[in-house]
């Protein structure tokens, strides 16, 4: 199985060792995993998250492929993407080549769901969450999957339905699955939620609408966390009616039966 989220010390809010991350997948019993380190950019405060060093990712990735491992290693990258900073992601995308890109919402407003009084000033942060989304995949096409849809109900305790905003994530599915792209299956927000993210009753309507691309992820950004409900996952997708999970290779799907 394979775990397609993953961060280590090169992303800024992990300090995780990539070999430790390596052999943690090994002990999950994981035939293949991608490393997709942050690189996000605060629309209001830019010098506030620090970028990766790239070059010490590539080297990374060397290494670990060098290593005597069952487990296949593959290099991508998460890019915090904003309609306000594309110039600069487009940038990202086309000068640092890799296997896999998730395209991920991390900003709602210039803001960050993880802070303190975010959900009182945005009371009505999910639709203008998927708004976001939409805006930022109208203008951005390199990226792979959509990255953990809902995945700010982790920090307030709220799961994202389908039946709350129809409108917007049916445009969203429409637009993804047009332009060849996927979504992401992210287990991090089981233990806060009792749910993945996206929620069933997004997965079923991405599924209903002829989506076939998706990637499972842990999210983990140290050992303990890698290939996190994996298995959960695939069966769940596979209850759901899915056929296939994918993995990634030059930014091409590939895809697995379930």
């Amino acid at each position: 199985m394979f775990d397609y989220h993953m961060h280590t010390g090169i992303s800024f809010d992990s300090d995780a060792d990539p070999i430790a991350m390596l052999r943690a997948a090994e002990t999950a019993g994981l035939d293949e995993i991608c490393f997709t380190e942050h690189y996000d950019i605060h629309p209001l405060r830019p010098n506030e998250i620090q970028p990766p060093d790239l070059e010490q990712y590539k080297r990374n990735i060397q290494l670990l492929r060098k290593q005597n491992s069952s487990v296949r290693v593959k290099m991508g990258i998460e890019l915090g993407v904003t309609t306000e900073l594309l110039p600069q992601f487009k940038k990202i995308a086309d000068e640092f080549p890799c296997d896999f890109v998730i395209c991920s919402q991390h900003f709602i407003h210039g803001e960050d769901p993880y802070d303190d009084g975010f959900f009182d000033m945005y009371p009505e942060w999910k639709a203008d969450y998927l708004g976001a989304i939409l805006s930022s995949i109208s203008s951005f096409d390199k990226y792979s999957v959509v990255g953990h849809i809902g995945y700010p109900g982790k920090y307030c305790g709220q799961v994202m339905r389908h039946s709350e905003n129809p409108d917007l994530l049916d445009a969203i599915f429409k637009k993804i699955i047009y332009d060849g792209k996927g979504i992401e299956l992210n287990t991090s927000s089981f233990s806060v939620l009792g749910e993945f993210v996206p929620a069933n009753c997004i997965l079923n309507r991405y599924l209903e609408l002829g989506g076939e691309i998706i990637t499972l992820g842990s999210d983990s950004h140290d050992p303990s966390r890698v290939g996190e409900k994996i298995h959960d996952a695939k069966e769940l997708l596979r209850s759901l009616g899915f056929k296939y999970v994918c993995t990634f290779s030059e930014m091409n799907p590939i895809f697995h039966t379930l």
